[in-house]
C-alpha cells in the first residue's frame, strides 16, 4: 500500500478512537455466529445503498465461516 493510503487509514482509525469506537480484527476460531450476523447486516446495508441489489445470502457467510474462517479477517 502506498504511503498516502496508509496515512489515510491511520487518520480514520484515530478518528474512530476519538469518537469512542473500538476497531477489532477477528479471525479464525474467534469468529462466531454473531460476527457473521453483523457482517451480513453491513453487507446488506452497503449493497442496497451503493450497488443496487446484494446477491449473497446469510447462508453464504455461514459456510464461509465453517470452511474458510482461518483465511478471513473481519474488522
Amino acid at each position: 500500500m502506498s504511503s498516502r493510503k496508509r496515512k489515510a487509514i491511520r487518520k480514520e482509525r484515530e478518528g474512530a478512537r476519538a469518537h469512542g469506537i473500538d476497531i477489532e480484527i477477528v479471525t479464525g476460531d474467534d469468529l462466531r455466529a454473531e460476527h457473521w450476523d453483523a457482517f451480513f447486516r453491513f453487507y446488506m446495508d452497503t449493497g442496497s445503498r451503493k450497488w443496487g441489489r446484494p446477491y449473497l445470502n446469510r447462508e453464504f457467510f455461514g459456510l464461509l465461516g465453517e470452511t474458510m474462517a482461518d483465511q478471513v479477517a473481519l474488522v
